[in-house]
């Protein structure tokens, strides 16, 4: 995976009532494949589950991370699935088949109806972590 490009303080917003097989985390700049530092994702009208799969190039240090905004406020209970990918992904079904060659690491998760929450992945000691940041939110 060449002309890859660590995150660059820009958002990217993915509307799940689009559906898609699966939703690529990242997006050409200049002729450099890089992801943005925050993904906010919008769960109206959501088919019920959504693929997402990042590049695993583009997290490089443990510096570096991503943050998932997901609010499915007015949706039906989601399954979320976050793929770190080996390899650039074209069939999500054959990848999901073989996650062992395509996947370094898949988190699954389950969003309730009308749940926002804020996940964070980063790369720590060689391993992806993802963190669920909605305990770290302030109270007023």
């Amino acid at each position: 995976m060449s002309n890859l490009c660590q995150p660059q303080g820009v958002i990217l917003a993915i509307a799940l009532a689009v559906a898609m097989p699966f939703y690529p985390i990242e997006f050409k700049e200049d002729g450099q494949t890089t992801i943005p530092n925050l993904v906010n994702i919008d769960g109206t009208g959501h088919s019920g589950n959504a693929e997402l799969v990042v590049n695993d190039g583009l997290l490089r240090t443990h510096q570096d991370s991503m943050v998932f905004a997901v609010d499915n406020t007015g949706g039906e209970e989601l399954t979320l699935n976050i793929h770190i990918a080996k390899q650039p992904i074209v069939d999500i079904a054959k990848a999901n088949a073989d996650k062992a060659n395509y996947f370094i690491a898949s988190y699954p998760l389950t969003i309730k109806a009308d749940e926002k929450r804020h996940l964070e992945l980063r790369l720590i000691n060689g391993q992806y972590v993802l963190s669920d940041r909605g305990l770290d939110l302030p109270t007023v």
